[in-house]
């Protein structure tokens, strides 16, 4: 397949419609040339030498004095010429329709700005599936006595990238504990550092913490003594205080005692399946079994729980993934997030080999039947995000009972307020909202250099933080 257009600067942007319809062996794509032109005023797509689509855009829409306003119109024209021409070349439509972004409802968010009516916008210009389009406007109801602008307010997220094993979905940036021992004492050292950093860059400057957020990896992996000087060193607890525990073979009632003391207030204990087999296929180093144990366990300590599952692991069929879904929600947790496999560059079954074992099951569909069970249930949609690679162009949502929902998911997501986080490759997000500006600060990836580079790391955080 090749892409040619005269919007260079929009390329990657075209790249992500492409790749939402290309399917694995696609003979359709073999020798395949797509040609995209834009002359000021109309975008029209040839495939083969044959125009698929044509569409025009708003009159006038130059002579805003907002070049970010001109570049955005710019490119969702084009990516929805490109949608329509792929659709009509394929034969099929998209559940997100030409939406290639992270965040739909962030998008809903704007469009009610603009006292527009977000369905309308989302269906008939977008070309999204009413269904999803019914979610992610729900998403966002459910999110309005949530939602909290205030550049003044931040979230703190605490990375310990370290776990048991890797997932062959994962790409984070982790190590496996059990070959990294000469790290963990040095790394948690370097991380008490930084979070004192922390405490003095929200003194200096007035700020307050909403919520902290303790991530990994799986922070439970760690040792339990050096867990414990973690999370007493974090000078803040939030409106809530969250832990994930998810790998049920690190958990123990002496880690919970110290989740505890530090008054952390919610866990996530994640099974991924309920399928013995696909947990080995995934590289889990756990049974259903040792989840249901550590999910009683935890229950004991009054935390409130969020489970994971994911739609499409190695090997299994909607009935698998549903007789999961029905037996995590029979212990009635608080919290269920769905999430839909995506193959992500890096992780091992993102390989060719390994993506042919896949079932071919529909995703789109298991997905909405998850969601109409879970509300029969008394869950609601509270926070949804997307990533690139993912099965059938899909989505990841939480679930929550009522009051139940984990703000910090909210926050980051919406990017409605910053975030000040710690720990190696986490990313530090400060928001001017008269500015409609976000900036980033990312600490290095690698565990080794974070420990290296920790003072001029900590400078670079104080001088990013500093309130102007």
């Amino acid at each position: 397949m090749l892409l040619k257009t005269n919007l260079i600067q929009y390329e990657n942007d075209a790249s992500e419609i492409i790749r939402a319809f290309y399917e694995s062996g696609s003979e359709k794509f073999l020798n395949t040339v797509i040609t995209h032109n834009f002359d000021g005023k109309c975008n029209i797509v040839y495939i083969n030498d044959k125009i698929y689509a044509k569409n025009s855009l708003p009159e006038n829409y130059k002579k805003s004095e907002d070049a970010l306003y001109i570049k955005k119109i710019e490119k969702r024209y084009m990516k929805l010429a490109l949608y329509l021409a792929l659709s009509s070349f394929f034969g099929r439509e998209l559940p997100w329709g030409a939406l290639t972004g992270v965040r739909p409802t962030k998008l809903v968010r704007e469009i009610e700005k603009e006292d527009k009516d977000p369905l309308d916008v989302l269906i008939n210009l977008y070309k999204v599936s009413p269904a999803r389009a019914n979610l992610a406007v729900q998403i966002t109801k459910n999110q309005k006595n949530l939602i909290l602008e205030n550049e003044k307010i931040f979230d703190l997220y605490v990375g310990i990238p370290f776990c048991v094993s890797r997932c062959n979905y994962c790409t984070f940036i982790s190590e496996i504990i059990g070959k990294a021992k000469n790290l963990v004492e040095p790394y948690k050292n370097t991380l008490i550092k930084e979070l004192d950093a922390v405490k003095k860059i929200v003194s200096k400057n007035g700020y307050k913490i909403r919520s902290v957020y303790v991530g990994g990896g799986t922070p439970t992996s760690f040792p339990a003594q050096y867990l414990k000087e973690i999370l007493m060193a974090i000078p803040f607890k939030g409106e809530e205080f969250t832990v994930e525990a998810g790998r049920p073979d690190t958990i123990t009632e002496e880690k919970l005692d110290i989740l505890k003391e530090a008054e952390v207030t919610r866990i996530s204990v994640n099974p991924q399946t309920l399928n013995d087999n696909t947990l080995k296929l995934i590289g889990r180093s756990h049974t259903a079994d040792d989840f249901f144990k550590a999910y009683e366990m935890a229950k004991k300590y009054n935390f409130i729980i969020n489970t994971d599952l994911i739609a499409g692991l190695t090997g299994e069929d909607e009935n698998d993934f549903l007789y999961s879904l029905k037996n995590i929600a029979s212990l009635n947790p608080d919290n269920i997030t769905l999430h839909t496999l995506a193959y992500k560059r890096g992780s091992v079954i993102s390989l060719e080999s390994t993506k042919k074992v896949l079932s071919g099951v529909k995703m789109a569909d298991v997905l909405l039947k998850s969601g109409k069970f879970l509300n029969n249930q008394n869950y609601n949609p509270y926070y949804m995000y997307r990533q690139k690679y993912m099965m059938d162009n899909l989505e990841n949502v939480g679930y929550a009972k009522k009051n139940r929902e984990c703000l910090y998911n909210i926050d980051i997501m919406e990017e409605t307020l910053g975030i000040m986080a710690t720990g190696s490759g986490a990313i530090s997000k400060r928001l001017y909202y008269f500015e409609n500006r976000l900036e980033r600060l990312a600490n290095v990836k690698d565990v080794r250099e974070y420990i290296k580079r920790a003072d001029a790391s900590f400078k670079k955080k104080e001088i990013f933080f500093k309130n102007q």
